[in-house]
This record gives C-alpha cells, sequence and structure tokens, in this order.
C-alpha cells in the first residue's frame, strides 16, 4: 500500500469517525501541555538569585560551605529501631512507670513482621527475638497482639487498648 491510500483510509476513518477523531485531537493536546509542563518544572533549578549573592561579590570556598553545614541543626531520619519522646522522657527511663503499649503492627505478607512498642517513653520498632527497653523479649508478633517475656513472666499486648 502507498502513501496515498493510508492518507485515503485514515481520511475516510476520521469522516466515519468525527466525534473520535475530535476526542484522540484533545487528549493529544491535553497529553503534550501536560509533558510541557513537567519538562518546564523539572528544568527550573532553585538557583540563588541576584540578590541573594554577597554583596562584595567575593567567592565562597567549600570550607565556607561546611562551617555553615556545621551550624545547621542536625535531623535524624528514619527508619530508627528507637524514638525517644522528649517531652515525656522519664529521667532515667523506666519501663515500668507505665505498662507497654503496642502502637502498630507492620506485616509484609512474608514471615517478617514487626511492632511498634512504647514503654517509658520510648518507642521501639522490634521483630520477633528483640528486646524492648532492654527487658522485654519479644516472643511473637500477631495482626492484633504481640506476646513478650521477661524471665517466667509472660504479657500480651494487644493492638488499641
Amino acid at each position: 500500500m502507498d502513501l496515498l491510500g493510508i492518507l485515503s483510509t485514515v481520511r475516510n476513518f476520521i469522516q466515519q469517525n468525527k466525534r473520535l477523531a475530535v476526542l484522540v485531537s484533545i487528549l493529544l493536546i491535553i497529553s503534550s501541555a501536560g509533558l510541557l509542563f513537567y519538562m518546564a518544572e523539572k528544568g527550573n533549578k532553585n538557583y540563588p538569585s541576584i540578590a541573594s549573592l554577597p554583596e562584595n561579590n567575593a567567592v565562597t570556598s567549600p570550607q565556607d560551605n561546611i562551617n555553615e553545614a556545621d551550624n545547621e541543626e542536625e535531623v535524624e531520619v528514619l527508619p530508627q529501631d528507637e524514638r525517644i519522646d522528649e517531652e515525656n522522657l522519664l529521667q532515667p527511663p523506666d519501663p515500668f512507670a507505665s505498662p507497654p503499649q503496642l502502637m502498630g503492627v507492620l506485616l509484609d505478607g512474608e514471615e517478617e513482621a514487626l511492632a511498634i512498642i512504647e514503654a517509658g517513653g520510648r518507642a521501639y520498632i522490634t521483630a520477633e527475638g528483640e528486646t524492648v527497653a532492654g527487658l522485654w523479649k519479644v516472643e511473637e508478633i500477631y495482626r492484633d497482639k504481640v506476646k513478650m517475656v521477661l524471665g517466667d513472666d509472660e504479657v500480651v499486648l494487644f493492638l488499641g487498648r
């Protein structure tokens, strides 16, 4: 089939399906505009403006940037095995001051499960076999409860209680 035959076939299809042709055209225009917008935003970097440059036009050295970074507040990013609630922190941490509470359970569909347990002003993210507050050993993690042991003592924490 030659090029003229293809063009006449397309023209006949468009004449028979005018609504479809209009909708496809609108869809192409919208997707092109979205692609252009995405490319423009991706390329738009947050470069410093001329107003934010040093007044004496001095070039800063990498050492200046390191010193500025040292003065910034350090931020700790998850995942952490232990998080401290500084407002309600007990001095020293006493896991028996308030009973441990099961705050959440994370199941991945396989054998690995994690429990979020709060005890003595601290939150612990633990797996089976790990300890909470240096005392309680997590024996089993279920969908809505966790079984912990300390020596001969056994406790079951229920989610939402």
